[in-house]
């Protein structure tokens, strides 16, 4: 599955959002490019929004990071089949979808362990054999 990047402006996200982790110049662009395709490896959907777990330019280039639905077009192509939706977190319960390896490494991924990029591996052999 993958989203096309429409705009790389923090601006047009509502303002509840545009404080998160989106690494932004000072300009508010983030490290999305305008027309550029990206592989999406997850969906969340909580009180905030919609987000999808990609790659982005040079921030996160190595594992993946949510980026609000915003910034993209509607997907492209089926959800792998591989793929699981849990509900996660004790607060804000928000429903994940992704290949059932993420569900065991989330934290790691997020933080750029050595597992979470062991297991980053796995999802992205298995995203692009069915793309």
């Amino acid at each position: 599955m993958q989203v096309t990047c429409q705009t790389n402006t923090i601006t047009i996200l509502p303002r509840k959002l545009q404080g998160f982790a989106f690494t932004q110049n000072d300009k508010g662009v983030v490290d999305l490019t305008q027309n550029k395709k990206y592989i999406v490896f997850g969906l969340r959907k909580n009180k905030q929004g919609t987000f999808y777990l990609i790659l982005t330019d040079s921030i996160h280039n190595a594992l993946p990071w949510w980026m609000p639905a915003g910034f993209f077009t509607q997907p492209e192509g089926a959800t792998p089949k591989s793929w699981q939706t849990r509900t996660w977190g004790r607060f804000s319960k928000d429903i994940i979808q992704s290949h059932p390896v993420y569900f065991d490494v989330i934290d790691d991924i997020e933080d750029g362990t050595q597992k979470g990029a062991e297991a980053f591996c796995i999802m992205t052999q298995d995203n692009e054999s069915q793309i």
